[in-house]
């Protein structure tokens, strides 16, 4: 699922999948957005790093929120207004 709201500065995109979820007390939490190691025992990847690093291009933050049981992982894209000739709707880009 994905929500959106806009305030005078940000527009926050809320992303949510069905899956498990990140319990608080994963140590997995700490590291998500940071390089790792690949390898077939952890089937770890790249893809929340270069989310990350596109995101801070663009001059905005993701976060992972706080778990609940109610659904499954679900992170927060702070991204500023993208103002010139006209402005640009990032949700439908994201679509």
């Amino acid at each position: 699922r994905v929500h959106k709201t806009n305030d005078d500065h940000n527009i926050q995109i809320q992303l949510e999948d069905s899956g498990p979820g990140i319990p608080m007390d994963d140590p997995l939490r700490g590291s998500l957005f940071a390089q790792r190691i690949v390898n077939q025992r952890t089937k770890g990847g790249l893809g929340l790093l270069f989310v990350r690093l596109l995101v801070e291009q663009l001059g905005g933050r993701i976060q992972l929120l706080d778990y609940t049981e109610q659904h499954g992982a679900c992170f927060c894209l702070y991204l500023p207004h993208i103002l010139g000739e006209e402005e640009v709707n990032i949700v439908e880009a994201v679509r």
